[in-house]
C-alpha cells in the first residue's frame, strides 16, 4: 500500500472515530478514555506541571519519528498524517506506543520506570563469562529455572539458540540477547542476528545491543538508528574492580564506549558503586547518552558492594539531569529500605 493511501485511510478512520477491528462500543469507550486523559492533562497544566516534550526528532511516545515538524514547546505535529500527536496513547500513523509521556515538575521526574520498561528481551544468544558478583543472585539465578529446557542456559555458558532467530518479538523496543553479553558471541553468529533484524524488524522498532566490552561492536559498524548501544558503568573507580567482575575496568569500558562512532547510546549505572562525583559526571558527559538508568544494588543481602551514600546518589542523579540527559530511576535507597 502506498504511504499516501495509508495516510488517507488513517485520516478517514480517525474522522469516523474508529480503528480497524473496533466495535461501536469500543469506540465509545475509547472516546470516554480520551476525554478523561485530556481532562487530567488540563488539570496538570493548570497546576503548572508540563508535559516533557523530547527534542523534535522524538515524539511523546519516546520514539524516533522523521515526520515531526513542530518545535518545542508546541505539541509535536505529524506532517505525514496531518495531525498533532495529541492522544497520550495513539500515534496518528496508527503506530501504538506502550509508554506514557512523563509528567515533570521542575527538574524532578514524577514517574519512575523500572529497568528497560516497555522492552522485550529476545535471546537467540545467551550466557556470559564476566562473572559479575551481582549477576549471581539476579540473571544467573533466573537462568537456574531453565535446567529442564537447556543445560547451557542453566550454567549461563555462552551459547546460541538459532531456532529463535526468526522469532523477533513485536514490542516497540527489543533488548537483544539481554540474558548474556554479546562480546562472547561469535562475530559470524552476531551478523546472523543483525541480518534477522534487518529482515524482520517492523517499522519503528528499536534494538538495544548491550555489552561490558563495547569495542566488540566496532566490527559491525555502521549501523542505522534503530540500534542503540548500551553498556554498564557502575563507577568511575578501577581500584578493586577485579574483585567484582572480569569485565574491562570502568575507565577502559568508558573509553571503548565513548569511541564508538554511533549516534545512539544509553548508560546503565546499576548497581551504582562508590564514585567520585565530578569525575563520574565528566565521563557521562563525554559519552553523551540519550538516557541513563540509575539504581542501587537491589540485592544487598546476597551481594555486598561498596556503595555511595544516599546524598551522593541524589547528587549524581541531579548532575545527570542538569546535563539535560533523560534519567530513568531503578531501585532507590528509599525503596530498598522499605523492603527490609
Amino acid at each position: 500500500m502506498k504511504i499516501s493511501n495509508l495516510i488517507n485511510k488513517v485520516l478517514l478512520v480517525k474522522k469516523a472515530g474508529q480503528v480497524p477491528g473496533q466495535s461501536a462500543g469500543q469506540v465509545e469507550k475509547g472516546a470516554g478514555q480520551d476525554a478523561e486523559k485530556m481532562s487530567v492533562l488540563s488539570q496538570h497544566e493548570n497546576q503548572g506541571v508540563k508535559l516533557k516534550i523530547e527534542k523534535m526528532e522524538r515524539c511523546l511516545h519516546d520514539r524516533s519519528c522523521r515526520h515531526l515538524i513542530s518545535e518545542p514547546p508546541a505539541r509535536p505535529l505529524c506532517d505525514a498524517a496531518g495531525l498533532p500527536v495529541f492522544d497520550l496513547n495513539e500515534c496518528p500513523l496508527m503506530m501504538w506506543a506502550p509508554k506514557q509521556p512523563k509528567l515533570i515538575k521542575g527538574n524532578q521526574t514524577m514517574k519512575k520506570s523500572n529497568m528497560y520498561s516497555g522492552t522485550k528481551t529476545w535471546n537467540p544468544f545467551r550466557g556470559c563469562d564476566f562473572g559479575c558478583v551481582y549477576c549471581v543472585p539476579s540473571f544467573q539465578a533466573q537462568a537456574k529455572r531453565l535446567k529442564q529446557l537447556c543445560s547451557k542456559c542453566y550454567t549461563y555458558e555462552p551459547h546460541t539458540h538459532p531456532e529463535r532467530l526468526e522469532k523477533i518479538p513485536r514490542e516497540q523496543t527489543i533488548f537483544v540477547c539481554g540474558n548474556g553479553d554479546l562480546s562472547f558471541c561469535d562475530p559470524e553468529y552476531t551478523r546472523l542476528i543483525l541480518d534477522a533484524i534487518e529482515k524482520k524488524a517492523r517499522p519503528g522498532q528499536e534494538f538495544y545491543l548491550q555489552s561490558k566490552q563495547p569495542e566488540n561492536f566496532k566490527q559491525f559498524l555502521p549501523l542505522d538508528e534503530k540500534y542503540i548501544f548500551v553498556t554498564t558503568l557502575e563507577t568511575n573507580r578501577d581500584n578493586g574492580y577485579q574483585e567484582i567482575s572480569k569485565a574491562p575496568v570502568p575507565t577502559e569500558r568508558f573509553k571503548q564506549f565513548a569511541a564508538l562512532d554511533h549516534s545512539r547510546k544509553i548508560l546503565t549505572i546499576e548497581p551504582v558503586m562508590a564514585f567520585d562525583l565530578d569525575l563520574f559526571l565528566e565521563m557521562i558527559k563525554t559519552v553523551n547518552p540519550e538516557k541513563v538508568w540509575l539504581g542501587i544494588n537491589s540485592r544487598s543481602k546476597q551481594c555486598n558492594l561498596p556503595e555511595p551514600s544516599e546524598t551522593e546518589f541524589e547528587a549524581l542523579a541531579d548532575g545527570i539531569q542538569a546535563m539535560g540527559i533523560e534519567l530513568k530511576l531503578k531501585t532507590t535507597f528509599e525503596e530498598r529500605n522499605q523492603k527490609k
